[in-house]
């Protein structure tokens, strides 16, 4: 007796789920000064700058690295480099 009380509560759970169908939620873009009022509410005003928190960061070149990219390439730094013209070749470049 019980146990078909049981079998039938599970069947209309089972039928009430599949009559109720989700929205599919919209992407909402927010700014973060928006984002943060809604949070606090609306009695704060607030102006953050987020990038006030990040570091600075300075990039080091080592000199040692800078000669061997200078010796590697085998030209002074900012010039151009011409194409070597091969004799006999038939190719013609103007």
């Amino acid at each position: 007796m019980v146990l078909n009380e049981v079998r039938d509560l599970n069947i209309k759970i089972v039928d009430l789920r599949g009559k109720f169908k989700r929205p599919r939620l919209k992407k909402v873009r927010m700014s973060a000064d928006a984002m943060l009022k809604a949070l606090l509410g609306s009695k704060h005003t607030v102006n953050m700058d987020l990038r006030a928190n990040l570091k600075q960061v300075k990039k080091e070149v080592k000199e040692e690295d800078k000669q061997l990219r200078d010796v590697g390439t085998g030209h002074p730094i900012g010039t151009k480099r011409t194409p070597k013209m091969i004799p006999g070749s038939s190719s013609t470049t103007a």
